[in-house]
């Protein structure tokens, strides 16, 4: 189930009066703003780095400035019946276009939404 769905981001105004949701609501409600609409939060939550490795490097600083991450854990490098070495390729190229770059970002507590 996508995270976005669990936790009601297509409608933050469902956390609107739940004690200990505000920031919820607020964190939504921002991304929201930013992406356009509520439509385009359904994504937000994913916790899945999929793509080029220019569109990794971009959805991890968009992570990072949503939650200040100062780390990220990967590995699963093959899905469903991917053969192995289809697999190995995507981790290869993950640890040589992705990784250096990631591992070289500031990790900035940003400011409360």
């Amino acid at each position: 189930m996508e995270a976005g769905l669990h936790y009601g981001s297509g409608d933050p105004s469902r956390f609107d009066g739940v004690e200990g949701y505000e920031g919820y609501a607020a964190q939504f409600n921002a991304v929201a703003g930013a992406a356009g609409g509520y439509e385009s939060v359904s994504g937000f939550g994913k916790p899945q780095l999929i793509g080029t490795p220019d569109q990794i490097i971009e959805q991890v600083r968009y992570i990072q400035r949503m939650t200040s991450v100062k780390e990220i854990v990967v590995g699963a490098w093959g899905f469903g019946g991917m053969p192995f070495d289809i697999g190995e390729k995507s981790f290869r190229l993950f640890a040589k276009e992705v990784l250096p770059v990631v591992q070289a970002m500031p990790a900035p507590l940003q400011a409360r939404i």
